[in-house]
């Protein structure tokens, strides 16, 4: 769509007798010409493949109706043109608005033109058609993209452990965040939904790793656990802390937040760092227990 360079000022017309049309029909006409320019341009600088789905279905409606009264504008206009054009031949001073009619008839055509084209584009239903506008010697807007509308995200897989791996991540991938305590994140799948907060039951599959690859525990090949994320380590709870169903996380724990200089029986030797690969499955907050009066 070309900027705005013009705007209604068909000054003479007051002046004039149009059959079938009035002064007022070919101002609103010109107004209308301007206005729906604008309000295109506005949808090229959003970009409208951009726009989310509620946008694109008010969009399916709207467009065709803006394009509609676009034609009806340029047929206003040409009526007016063709009208002035026979009466310029007796009075030459009519010429210039033969001129500023066909600037304004081009412009609602277009409009109509690349409305009806994004209409389409977009799934919906133009009202009309309209031919090549008038005035070859001025560029036609190209025909807009196709839009994609992404369809919405299927549901995430909060039942089994798919999506895990098993596998002893590479923690020191630049995929891995660290949020601060040493203890570093890496999302793999991100989940959808309510993230876990602190302290509510969360139920997972997971699979814990010494840094040598060595898994010390884990349930991946078992029933999902459930647990309060108060009742485990620092390190993993804090990992857990924005998780979302259905999504894994690779967790990079330190020793000083994991089981420190004491280790954990045979498994787990003094001072050692920690990975767990971890899948939620849901997160809920415990229901509190009536205390006895």
């Amino acid at each position: 769509m070309a900027p705005k360079s013009f705007r209604p000022g068909l000054t003479p017309l007051e002046d004039r007798t149009v059959p079938s049309i009035t002064p007022a029909d070919v101002f609103a006409a010109a107004a209308q010409a301007d206005a729906a320019q604008e309000q295109l341009q506005g949808l090229i600088e959003k970009k409208v493949e951009f726009m989310n789905v509620y946008t694109i279905a008010y969009l399916k409606n709207y467009l065709p109706t803006l394009s509609d009264e676009s034609l009806k504008s340029a047929r206003v206009l040409a009526e007016f043109q063709n009208t002035v054009t026979g009466q310029a031949a007796v009075d030459p001073s009519l010429t210039p608005l033969i001129a500023r009619a066909a600037e304004f008839r081009y412009k609602a055509e277009v409009n109509a033109l690349y409305g009806y084209a994004l209409t389409a584009q977009i799934g919906g239903i133009p009202l009309g058609t309209v031919g090549a506008p008038i005035r070859p010697d001025q560029p036609i807007p190209p025909t807009p993209p196709p839009v994609v509308v992404p369809p919405p995200a299927p549901p995430l897989d909060v039942t089994t452990n798919a999506g895990t791996t098993g596998k002893l991540p590479d923690i020191t991938a630049p995929t891995f965040t660290d949020l601060g305590t040493g203890v570093k994140i890496q999302d793999t799948t991100v989940g959808q939904g309510a993230a876990v907060t602190d302290g509510q039951d969360v139920n997972v599959f997971y699979t814990g790793f010494l840094k040598d690859g060595t898994v010390f525990d884990g349930n991946r090949d078992k029933a999902a656990t459930k647990f309060n994320t108060n009742g485990v380590i620092q390190g993993f709870k804090q990992g857990l802390i924005g998780m979302k169903p259905g999504g894994v996380r690779n967790i990079s724990i330190p020793s000083a937040l994991g089981y420190g200089a004491a280790g954990s029986g045979s498994s787990i030797p003094p001072n050692s760092d920690l990975v767990f690969e971890v899948k939620l499955l849901s997160s809920s907050t415990p229901v509190a227990t009536p205390s006895s009066p």
